[in-house]
């Protein structure tokens, strides 16, 4: 089991965080994609675009928490 030092509870923190906001934009955009008008005026798409990045950079974060997490968790069990 990895330590909880300050480190690790940090890194918990933001996986967590960055997977409800990726939940949170996916069901947002299903929701909006699957009710919304068939045409796709020009503020649809920038506020799509803007989302896309959204959604981007906090899978980046989601990805570097658990690849962080997983990392710390394997040097605590070589140390054991």
């Amino acid at each position: 089991m990895p330590p909880f030092s300050l480190g690790f509870r940090l890194l918990t923190g933001a996986l967590i965080f960055s997977g409800v906001i990726v939940l949170f934009e996916l069901w947002t955009v299903f929701f909006e994609w699957k009710f919304s008008t068939p045409y796709w005026p020009e503020y649809h798409r920038e506020k799509y675009s803007l989302r896309v990045v959204t959604m981007i950079a906090t899978t980046l974060l989601l990805t570097s928490s658990l690849a962080s997490y997983i990392v710390a968790w394997y040097c605590h069990r070589e140390k054991t």
